[in-house]
């Protein structure tokens, strides 16, 4: 899934020790701006990094629906 997930990611993923990730889908309410997710999501990475020392958590935020890229 990493091809379909990252289209040109150059690393594999499974391979790099010092790589960890997770890709999420979600849906959100009508009504609440992109902005907002993106606002919430950042507040879980910097918990993330405190909790994990050396560890620098980053957020990749693609809108699509149904039909493909947004």
């Amino acid at each position: 899934m990493q091809k379909e997930i990252e289209p040109g990611m150059e690393v594999d993923a499974l391979r790099e020790s010092e790589l960890s990730w997770l890709a999420l889908v979600g849906r959100l309410r009508p009504g609440v701006p992109i902005s907002e997710a993106r606002a919430d999501l950042a507040v879980i990475a910097a918990r993330l990094d405190q909790r994990h020392p050396g560890a620098v958590a980053s957020l990749v935020i693609r809108p699509r629906n149904i039909h493909g890229p947004a």
